[in-house]
């Protein structure tokens, strides 16, 4: 397993101690053999996505391949993270026993059943260049089931985001002296956000503009609020974001692009 893969089963074993401890025994004789299957498979990515097919629990499976995503594009591991993370697969595991049926849930017939019919495995890789238009379109089969950015939100917090999204598209347009206060009010729309997300347990979504917030402060930081590459910079997240509230699919997707985007421009004005 790669460095990413061993962050995200230590994430599950989190997630599973803290499980035990909450769930039926007859459920936590099955989280013992989903346990089986994660430490002795070579390829995490595809336990995931077939894990996301099984009834009550595609968010699970969802939250697997974000966790996954996330832990390639970042390395920077802190304890805060670690215990947020492991925080959000005990909810979604937990959300999805207590859903499932009484019947038995056969992981390994589930898991080939899945496999056979061909299902191409989320590729988070593929279109994230920086550009909205480069994310792939609703409708695609890698997108099947996914969850719209939208869904992730609540109506505040669409509203928020997408004066966010529009504004910070548009940060070209202001003049250079108006720079410094765009950028702080694009930093307390991130901040609002956040401040709305971590009640309802949002992690992803407070995860996400923090990482947003945070950018932004380094910019204000380093005294970069005019410089070209910091307008092209807030230009291309506002894009992200756009693209983000217009798709009806992929909303994972574009958690995952924000993720890595904020990580490739931690030192603005630097390039």
């Amino acid at each position: 397993m790669d460095n990413s893969e061993e962050y995200v089963l230590q994430v599950f074993r989190g997630a599973q101690v803290m499980l035990e401890g909450s769930l039926m025994p007859e459920h936590v004789v099955k989280l013992l053999k989903l346990g089986e299957k994660f430490a002795q498979t070579s390829d995490i990515q595809t336990e995931a996505a077939c894990l996301k097919r099984i009834e009550g629990f595609s968010k699970a499976g969802i939250a697997f391949e974000w966790l996954l995503a996330r832990a390639k594009y970042d390395a920077e591991f802190t304890l805060e993270q670690f215990d947020a993370d492991v925080n959000l697969l005990f909810e979604e595991l937990y959300a999805g026993f207590k859903s499932e049926s009484h019947e038995p849930i056969e992981w390994e017939k589930t898991m080939i059943q899945e496999v056979a019919v061909a299902l191409p495995e989320p590729d988070w890789n593929k279109g994230n260049s920086g550009h909205a238009h480069s994310v792939k379109a609703p409708g695609d089969v890698h997108e099947a089931g996914s969850p719209s950015f939208t869904d992730l939100l609540d109506h505040p917090m669409l509203l928020t985001v997408r004066r966010f999204a529009d504004s910070a598209s548009a940060f070209n347009l202001k003049p250079a002296a108006e720079r410094a206060t765009s950028l702080a009010v694009l930093k307390m729309m991130a901040k609002s956000v956040i401040d709305m997300a971590r009640p309802q347990n949002k992690v992803v979504v407070s995860g996400a503009f923090q990482g947003i917030a945070t950018l932004i402060e380094s910019i204000e930081r380093k005294g970069v609020a005019r410089e070209a590459n910091t307008e092209q910079t807030i230009i291309e997240l506002g894009q992200i974001l756009s693209a983000a509230l217009q798709d009806m699919a992929s909303g994972m997707r574009y958690i995952s692009e924000i993720t890595k985007f904020i990580t490739e421009h931690k030192e603005p004005g630097s390039k």
